[in-house]
């Protein structure tokens, strides 16, 4: 992408050739996911982000988190603004209690300083994971900032990687190019910047493999951080607010189609080899669950399927119809666990394969999510149903934006 100010000129000349040709048959989409043989890689670290709404989380609220069990939690801090030791404070308080480390997102000003930092990040009494470096007015941070920085947060930070990359789009990473100083690379995702409608956003799940793959292309061996990942972008086009025209929030990720949605971007995420990934926030309308006493979104027990397998190692599945249906497949502990996901309105019958004699099934649809979502415990620990395997395949039949959890 080239930014392009208003009054830029474009030219652009097109020839067109047309040649009469038959059009090669294509054979039908053939409903079927396939396993292969042998774990690729391990799965990505997966954490949230602090909510944006402000408010303390209460008891409930963590103890779900706590069950959830993060990989971490991400502040962003805009260090030009008085507020953000406040900010960095509630973090901490939060991730100490859900029981994880802190992600650590720092929005420098144009000068690319902060005085205050290094006082703040010595008395912050939470575990740091990684720290993000960006800069206003910049595709990316600047190396001068990059190295005050890092001599700034290596005294108290020590072994704690310091990168960073885009908190915007992933083409101003793609621009600006990963610094050389940088220890990881990080940008976020989201599958609306122009178009909003559902296909427009399960379509978009094969561009957030596409983005790891341009990438590795620049950042060599680093440890790439996909932060974070979201419905509606935060910024620049199709973000709420005066640049934007989406809404404040997007009520998909509510409901079903924000479960499914989550099962692919994991798949496409784990399968492609980022380090870590950061998904939604806490609590709230862009949260993973409503706050207390309402109830938990969907999209929670996604989460919650992949996060209680600690040191699972990803299976590479093919979908025969990567637009209708696909899955993600884990392996840990000798236990193997797929989300199978329908994506779209239509019902549709699917072939897993292969599996052993006997599985377990837990089905999270248009009938069980108003149980799932307002009494989550207890539908998490129900035992899930028993189902015999013929030859190695097994055929279910999804309804509309259904999430399927097979464990084997």
């Amino acid at each position: 992408p080239l930014p392009t100010p208003k009054g830029y000129l474009i030219e652009q000349a097109v020839t067109v050739s047309l040649e009469e040709c038959a059009p090669e048959p294509r054979p039908a989409p053939e409903p079927v996911l396939t396993l292969d043989a042998k774990p690729a890689r391990a799965f990505p670290r997966v954490g949230l982000g602090l909510a944006r709404h402000g408010f303390s989380l209460r008891a409930r609220e963590i103890d779900r988190l706590r069950a959830l069990r993060p990989a971490h939690l991400r502040v962003d801090l805009k260090l030009a603004t008085p507020t953000w030791p406040d900010v960095l404070q509630r973090a901490a308080g939060e991730a100490n209690a859900v029981g994880c480390p802190l992600e650590l997102a720092l929005r420098f000003g144009p000068e690319g300083r902060s005085e205050a930092l290094a006082a703040a990040v010595e008395a912050l009494k939470a575990p740091v994971a990684r720290v993000f470096l960006f800069q206003d007015g910049q595709p990316v941070i600047q190396p001068g900032p990059v190295r005050d920085a890092k001599a700034v947060l290596s005294a108290q930070l020590a072994g704690v990687p310091i990168g960073g990359g885009s908190d915007a789009h992933f083409e101003q990473l793609n621009i600006g190019q990963a610094g050389k100083d940088w220890d990881l690379v990080c940008w976020p995702a989201t599958p609306q910047v122009h178009q909003h409608d559902d296909l427009t956003i399960i379509e978009n799940l094969e561009a957030i493999a596409s983005t790891v793959e341009s990438a590795r292309l620049f950042s060599g061996d680093r440890p790439l951080c996909v932060s974070p990942v979201t419905l509606l972008p935060r910024s620049g086009p199709g973000a709420p607010g005066e640049m934007g025209s989406a809404p404040d929030v997007d009520e998909r990720q509510w409901t079903l189609i924000g479960a499914a949605w989550t099962a692919g971007s994991l798949k496409r995420l784990a399968e492609s080899g980022v380090a870590s990934a950061t998904y939604y926030e806490t609590a709230g309308a862009n949260g993973v669950m409503d706050r207390d006493p309402e109830p938990v979104y969907p999209l929670y027990h996604v989460l919650a399927d992949v996060l209680e397998l600690p040191g699972a190692r990803v299976i590479p599945c093919r979908s025969g119809d990567p637009l209708s249906f696909d899955g993600l497949a884990l392996t840990a502990n000798g236990r193997t666990r797929i989300l199978l996901a329908n994506f779209g309105i239509e019902p549709r019958r699917v072939t897993v394969k292969p599996l052993p004699a006997r599985v377990a099934l837990k089905r999270l649809n248009a009938a069980t999510a108003p149980d799932a979502t307002a009494r989550p415990e207890a539908w998490r620990a129900a035992p899930g149903e028993a189902v015999a395997v013929e030859g190695g395949r097994l055929e279910l039949d999804l309804g509309p934006w259904e999430v399927v959890r097979i464990d084997a």
